[in-house]
């Protein structure tokens, strides 16, 4: 199951569990070893609802995770992963050996040595507001937020890599493109202009 940039999706497992896809995410699973072991690979984000049975694995490039049922969100792109318990518990495990058990209201991280950096009695809704197509970003780096509206909306947008500023604020899918763009770039000093072909190119306000 694949999502395109500016698609969400629902998928419902053969246990029917199901998993709701954020945009440019790819869901893979065997339907015919489902009632063997319960395992499904996930490249992108995912917000997970698990039937209660088998032990359910969620493999992904930088990291395993492990629960028997339960809710919970996982995000993995790039040199990023990060699992956010809902409900019930689980267990995140990191490609380099290293563990931790999440209990509801808990995160973890996987950090780039392979050790996992696990916070407890956090506020969830920010992790999972995208399937409210609300897009929440505390002290964020802001080529994570225009990598996250190029997704959202399935743009292009060209910003100098060498900007390692910090965004807090938010968007939702209900305003456009510009107008996303209008409330995210004044706040790091950046302005945006849109090109013949339909891309964004954001350059520093004095430019």
């Amino acid at each position: 199951v694949e999502t395109i940039a500016g698609q969400h999706l629902a998928a419902e497992l053969p246990d029917h569990s199901k998993v709701n896809l954020n945009a440019q995410s790819k869901l893979t699973y065997f339907p015919y070893w489902w009632k063997i072991q319960r395992i499904v690979k996930l490249e992108g984000e995912g917000f997970f609802e698990v039937e209660k049975g088998k032990k359910f694995t969620v493999n992904s490039s930088k990291g395993i995770t492990q629960v028997l049922g339960t809710s919970f969100n996982i995000f993995s792109r790039a040199e990023i992963y990060k699992v956010t318990c809902i409900t019930g518990s689980v267990k995140v495990k990191s490609r380099t050996g290293f563990e931790a058990i999440l209990k509801p209201n808990s995160k973890a991280e996987i950090q780039a040595d392979g050790k996992i950096n696990v916070l407890a009695d956090i506020e969830t809704f920010p992790e999972i507001s995208w399937r409210k197509n609300i897009f929440l970003f505390t002290a964020s780096p802001v080529l994570q937020v225009f990598h996250e509206i190029e997704r959202q909306y399935g743009v292009k947008i060209n910003a100098q890599p060498d900007n390692y500023s910090l965004y807090t604020g938010n968007f939702t899918k209900d305003q456009s493109i510009e107008e996303t763009l209008s409330y995210v770039c004044p706040a790091l000093g950046l302005k945006y202009v849109r090109n013949s072909s339909g891309e964004y190119l954001i350059t520093r306000e004095e430019e």
